[in-house]
This record gives C-alpha cells, structure tokens and sequence, in this order.
C-alpha cells in the first residue's frame, strides 16, 4: 500500500470514528474516492445513476471528502 493510500485510510478513519451516526456504503464512497482523488490522482468516476438516492450520496461524500482534505491540507501544509 502507498504512503497515500494510508494517508487516505488514516483520513477515513478519523472521520468516520466509532460512535458517529453511520452514513450509506454511496456516502463513505464518495468520501474516498475525493480523498484518492487529492492525494493519488485517482479520477472520479461516478457508478451510480444520476438522479438517484446512491448518487446524491456519492456527490455528498464529495463534498465531505474536499472538506477532510482541505483542513489536512492546511495542517500539513500542503501546497494547494
């Protein structure tokens, strides 16, 4: 496993800490795939239909993922 891929599980990890209220498997996917997207270059690649329950959750993970990367980012002082 890559230093990134850690740095990206290490991330998750943390977010999603025993005790929090649970989020869908779409969510937490979401979550990952921004997380290997700034840390791995990995391409966003949506597999779920637009318009959907799982889609909305992915594209929230998103959103939570630039989140957990930005405050790392500024931790670690990452270039941006």
């Amino acid at each position: 496993m890559s230093k990134q891929a850690v740095v990206v599980e290490q991330l998750f990890n943390r977010a999603f800490f025993p005790g929090r209220p649970q989020r869908s498997i779409a969510y937490w996917q979401g979550v990952k795939d921004m997380l290997r997207l700034r840390l791995e270059g990995v391409e966003l690649r949506q597999s779920y239909s637009q318009g959907t329950a799982e889609a909305d959750a992915w594209i929230s993970g998103l959103t939570e993922g630039a989140a957990i990367w930005d405050a790392y980012r500024t931790a670690v002082k990452v270039p941006g």
